[in-house]
């Protein structure tokens, strides 16, 4: 009887080939497999693959037989290599990456997969599995380092520190132990260094010239020299020798815009295979970064230098002017004060007129040195504004009442014009808009004869919070042509030079008027036609005020009778004769008996001998100046003297002096050239007397 053969059914011998075609096939995927692979049973290595024997450098028989934790790790690795041989052998599969090291000690970075082999539910053995990442892991390094420098551009306050930054971030993938960076300077063809850390020699500045540096420079490339290469570049007379003789020199250009600024090198006195082509690559890969932080640190750094020297500048600037102001502004203070004094006195007619005169010439200059003073302040934005209650109309009205005699002598008639819806009380600056006007009136006045000049005023705009206010003032003299409208407002200009000899003046009054009214959010603008005059207009927005007139009718201080500081005693501090007669004979006038000192030390031993109702002090003397002495005289006597009015005299303008007015415990401040109605009120304002 006869059966059908099955054909699914496979034969013993099939089986076993079978078998044997699937080992053979894992045999060869084990052997050609592009990692290192590796198998153990009872701890001990029975075969590795030819690419585990490439990366570590030892041969199948040097391993076979071995415990893999004692070949490939380190003793730093070793808790971890055995940490990860005991989860394995506890059936579980580990993935990690570790150092492993080559045979001549050479560390590889490695990612590791150990799985356990199994037969029957139980571990007979370990495949392990190990894959070079060096290369991932330095391009992680660099990548890193790239960020550090870049981040560090930001947080070194200095290029000093970050160039150690620099070597501290190349020691992490090369041999910093000798680096330097050079640059160069094209002038003189000469190398600094501003970083320099090697073993044997030490360079600050040298010539370029016959420097592998210098080669490096001139061809514009980067270089991997061994020590046969440099003594061939010797040898061509390209390069001369200088310091010390290394086996291997590693140099990069370093470059920004196009242009090489210097050079950084690496490089070994002993081991001529202490660097590769790799290394080179890294190093001009990572060079890029390095240039531009340079580049924007030394940017920064002359920035820096740049702006510290303008500080100077400007404080010296600000010390010149003081300075000067005093120098020019106390003479003239004796001036316009003895001026005074003898108009005060009934002279002669035709006196009248050279000491009118005399007096006219000391306040001209006055204005000149004032106008520049004013400048400077407002050209280093030192401008403060105050926001009080003022009258505004009455301001233009005093303001016009000041150049009613200067108009009359000129043939001129100078009228208020408009003056509709204006409010009573704004807030704003008095000192500053009553600048504007006298600016703008005087000028009007200076360049028209045998005319008019008219004041307008009117309330443009308002709303919840601002009342616009526009001041017109319009005068019949020479005008102004087209193209210099706008000129006119720069800085020490004047529309023709002619201008300045006929008229005189400083060219800065209508570039202050102008700084003045942008300072408080204005507008200022002329109209112009030359032989016809000129409309000179500006705006200004004023704050609203809730002062009722009648309130400030009372908030007024009752009127000084001429006798008010009669009977009174002070104290005049001042080095300079001349300003202390014109003051002493102020104050006789007003029947105040007065003691004269011409330095701090006399002024606080005059003090603490006798008793003052108050003190002019002078701020700058010798031996000891206004603020020493002040500061003196308020702690003398445990404080006793604390409530003595001191009344600063100054020659300076300057916001610091102000400032250290205050902190001295100064009470008041008088500017020099004084007239004889400030000096009376300062003093009234500060003594207490019954009328």
């Amino acid at each position: 009887m006869t059966t059908k053969r099955d054909h699914n059914v496979l034969r013993p011998r099939q089986i076993i080939t079978e078998a044997g075609q699937e080992k053979a096939y894992m045999e060869q995927l084990f052997h050609e497999a592009p990692e290192a692979m590796v198998q153990i049973i009872n701890e001990k290595i029975i075969r590795v693959n030819p690419e585990f024997t490439r990366l570590f450098g030892y041969t199948e028989e040097e391993v076979l037989g071995k415990e893999i934790d004692k070949l490939l790790p380190s003793k730093d690795q070793l808790t971890e290599a055995n940490n990860i041989s005991k989860k394995i052998n506890e059936g579980e599969t580990v993935h990690a990456e570790s150092i492993r090291f080559h045979k001549n000690g050479r560390p590889i970075n490695v990612s590791i997969l150990g799985t356990p082999v199994k037969m029957n539910g139980k571990i007979i053995g370990v495949f392990g599995i190990y894959r070079d990442i060096t290369d991932r892991k330095k391009a992680e390094k660099i990548q890193h380092l790239i960020n550090n420098i870049s981040t560090s551009v930001l947080t070194s306050k200095s290029l000093d520190e970050f160039l150690v930054i620099v070597k501290q971030e190349l020691d992490t993938i090369l041999d910093t132990t000798n680096l330097f960076i050079a640059f160069y300077n094209i002038e003189d063809h000469s190398l600094s260094f501003p970083f320099f850390a090697d073993e044997k020699d030490r360079f600050e500045k040298i010539s370029a010239d016959k420097t592998i540096t210098g080669y490096v420079i001139k061809t514009e490339q980067s270089v991997l020299l061994k020590l046969k290469d440099i003594e061939e570049l010797e040898k061509q007379g390209e390069i001369e020798l200088i310091g010390s003789a290394s086996k291997v020199w590693l140099g990069v250009p370093l470059q920004s815009k196009g242009e090489i600024f210097g050079v950084i090198s690496l490089q070994s006195y002993d081991d001529e295979t202490a660097f590769t082509k790799e290394d080179l690559d890294i190093l001009v890969f990572v060079s890029n970064q390095i240039s531009l932080a340079i580049t924007k640190i030394q940017a920064e750094e002359s920035l820096k230098i740049a702006k510290f020297k303008a500080e100077e500048a400007a404080i010296a600037k600000q010390q010149f002017l003081s300075s000067m102001s005093h120098e020019i502004r106390t003479p003239l203070n004796a001036v316009i004060g003895m001026s005074q004094l003898l108009l005060d006195i009934k002279p002669r007619p035709d006196q009248i007129e050279y000491l009118s005169a005399l007096k006219y010439s000391g306040e001209t200059l006055l204005s000149l040195i004032n106008d520049i003073l004013d400048f400077n302040k407002l050209e280093s934005e030192k401008l403060v504004l105050e926001e009080l209650d003022i009258n505004p109309l009455l301001i233009v009205k005093k303001t016009m009442n000041i150049f009613l005699a200067k108009a009359k002598e000129k043939d001129n008639v100078l009228e208020l014009g408009r003056a509709e819806n204006i409010p009573e009380f704004v807030l704003g600056d008095k000192v500053r808009l009553s600048q504007i006007l006298t600016n703008l009136i005087g000028n009007a006045i200076k360049f028209t004869e045998f005319g008019t000049i008219t004041v307008n005023v009117e309330l443009e705009s308002e709303n919840s919070d601002q009342q616009v206010l526009k001041f017109e003032i319009e005068d019949t003299g020479i005008g102004i042509s087209k193209d210099n409208k706008e000129m006119i407002f720069e800085s020490f200009t004047q529309e023709r030079s002619d201008i300045t000899r006929l008229f005189g003046g400083s060219g800065l009054g209508l570039a202050i008027c102008k700084k003045l009214v942008e300072a408080q959010n204005g507008r200022i603008w002329v109209e112009s036609s030359p032989g016809f005059g000129s409309i000179f207009s500006f705006t200004i927005p004023f704050g609203k005020s809730d002062h009722k007139p009648e309130k400030a009718e009372k908030s007024k201080p009752g009127p000084k009778t001429k006798t008010y500081l009669k009977g009174l005693k002070i104290l005049v501090v001042e080095d300079n004769k001349l300003n202390r007669v014109v003051a002493k004979k102020f104050l006789e006038n007003w029947g105040v008996s007065v003691d004269e000192a011409e330095n701090g030390v006399l002024c606080a031993d005059m003090v603490r001998k006798n008793s003052y109702d108050l003190v002019l002090m002078d701020l700058q003397m010798p031996v000891m100046d206004g603020y020493e002495a002040t500061k003196k005289i308020k702690n003398m006597d445990n404080g006793k003297f604390k409530e003595l009015p001191v009344i600063a005299l100054t020659a300076s303008i300057l916001i610091e002096v102000k400032e250290k007015i205050e902190n001295a415990g100064l009470d008041d401040i008088l500017i020099k050239p004084f007239e004889a109605l400030d000096l009376y009120e300062i003093i009234s304002k500060h003594v207490k007397k019954d009328q």
